[in-house]
C-alpha cells in the first residue's frame, strides 16, 4: 500500500482516530525532506497510539495475523470483526458496534464466512464484504470509496498476498 492509499485509509477510518496519526505522519515527512529524508529520532514527536484492541490491535495501522496454515487465523478474524460488530467482546475494546469491511479470497462467503460469524453473534449488517476485489489502481479507488462510506473500525483481508494480483512479487518492493 503506498503512502497515499495509506493515508487516506488513515484519515477516513472513523471518529476513533483523531488527526494525530495523519499529523504525526506529515510531520515526519518535512522534517525528513529537510534533512535529505533522514531523521534524527529527537526531532520526531512522540504521539500516543489509538487501539482498537489493546495492546494487540492499533488503529489505523497494519496488523497481520500470521501463522500456519489451519491454526484459525480466519476464524479469529471472523471473531474479533464480530465483536468489533457488536460492540463487546474483548478486553480493552472500543464498545460501539462498528463496521467491518471483509476480503475473502480463501472462503466462500455463503458456505463458510457468513455461518462463522452468525455463529459467533456478528452483526450480519455491519459486516460489508467483498468476494473478488483486486488491490490494483481501480480496486484501491473501490476500498477507498467503501472506507469512506462506512468508516469501518477494521478491514480484513484473508489472505493478503490474494488481494494484490498475480503480477506481484512479494518479495520485492512494488
Amino acid at each position: 500500500m503506498d503512502n497515499n492509499h495509506s493515508k487516506l485509509l488513515s484519515e477516513t477510518i472513523g471518529n476513533d482516530i483523531d488527526s494525530s496519526i495523519t499529523e504525526s505522519t506529515q510531520a515526519e515527512q518535512e522534517i525528513a525532506a529537510k534533512h535529505d529524508g533522514w531523521l534524527s529520532m529527537a526531532d520526531v514527536p512522540a504521539t500516543e497510539v489509538h487501539w482498537l484492541w489493546k495492546p494487540y490491535v492499533p488503529l489505523g495501522k497494519l496488523t497481520l495475523f500470521d501463522g500456519d496454515p489451519g491454526v484459525g487465523k480466519s476464524w479469529a478474524s471472523c471473531a474479533l470483526a464480530a465483536a468489533i460488530t457488536r460492540g463487546d467482546g474483548l478486553p480493552g475494546m472500543i464498545e460501539t458496534p462498528r463496521d467491518v469491511l471483509l476480503l475473502s479470497a480463501e472462503d466462500s462467503l455463503s458456505d463458510t464466512v457468513r455461518p462463522r460469524l452468525e455463529a459467533l453473534g456478528a452483526d450480519l449488517k455491519r459486516v460489508k464484504a467483498h468476494p473478488a476485489l483486486i488491490l490494483d489502481e481501480k480496486g484501491f479507488q473501490q476500498l477507498e470509496v467503501r472506507v469512506a462510506k462506512h468508516k469501518p473500525a477494521l478491514i480484513i483481508l484473508d489472505s493478503l498476498f490474494a488481494f494484490v494480483g498475480g503480477k506481484k512479487d512479494i518479495y520485492r518492493d512494488n
